[in-house]
């Protein structure tokens, strides 16, 4: 089940498309902490579309993220 979208901009000045997942319906790892996002727990879907490959290969490198561990990218 799908959240709001909005987009986001990085430090670096990179914009991502950030999706909401209210209850996610598989499992996942998470690429900020590692650690794995279960089955109904709500996260954020997150990737670039500005990529030298195009916007089709951002989309397919997209990234499932605790939302905690989204929030807080980038200041560890």
């Amino acid at each position: 089940m799908m959240g709001g979208v909005h987009y986001e901009e990085s430090r670096d000045g990179t914009q991502f498309k950030v999706h909401h997942i209210v209850r996610g319906t598989k499992q996942y790892i998470c690429p900020g902490c590692q650690g794995v996002i279960l089955p109904g727990e709500s996260h954020e879907v997150a990737w670039t579309e500005d990529t030298f490959f195009g916007a089709e290969y951002g989309q397919e490198q997209r990234r499932h993220w605790h939302t905690a561990c989204w929030r807080h990218r980038g200041r560890r």
